[in-house]
């Protein structure tokens, strides 16, 4: 484990970072000579041969129609054994349940020091923009585009981060 531990930190100080959040990320990177900043679209972005790329809630933004395309262009910029990370949002049809996830998240925001104005404000910004698939949508996405080998390596409420290998 602390061989794959060493290796992937090692990715991680080569990674490209794609971000909206540009000037906010660079100001935290500046030291960083090994860190690269692109302020692109990913759909239009072609993947260098790579062994490792991270998605952290970035697909849940676009056109569900257009996911697979992303992640099976991702997929075919992996090296043998190359991972990835996918970190999203997913939703659920059970009401019920959806209720309890989002009351446990507000509860974590208003925790960290959000106004109820401010969580209902970022909610109706969010309407019809994030657009979260299931659990099963996302695992049969990865699966479509190429990756045999995958699971979950966390899960919390409606948030879930996956990983594959190829």
């Amino acid at each position: 484990m602390a061989n794959f531990t060493g290796q992937l930190w090692s990715l991680l100080n080569r990674l490209k970072v794609v971000t909206f959040k540009l000037a906010l990320i660079t100001q935290r990177c500046k030291s960083i000579n090994s860190v690269n900043l692109l302020n692109i679209d990913v759909q239009d972005f072609r993947f260098p041969q790579c062994d490792f790329i991270a998605c952290v809630y970035t697909l849940q933004f676009i056109d569900p129609n257009e996911r697979f395309n992303i992640v099976k262009k991702i997929y075919d910029a992996l090296r043998p054994g190359g991972c990835f990370i996918l970190a999203e949002k997913i939703k659920t049809f059970q009401q019920t349940i959806h209720n309890i996830y989002t009351g446990h998240h507000n509860k974590m925001k208003l925790n960290y020091g959000f106004t109820k104005e401010e969580i209902e404000g970022k909610k109706r910004r969010l309407k019809g923009v994030l657009l979260p698939l299931t659990l099963t949508n996302n695992l049969d996405m990865i699966k479509l585009s190429g990756f045999n080998t995958m699971d979950v390596f966390f899960k919390w409420c409606n948030f879930v981060g996956i990983i594959a290998i190829k």
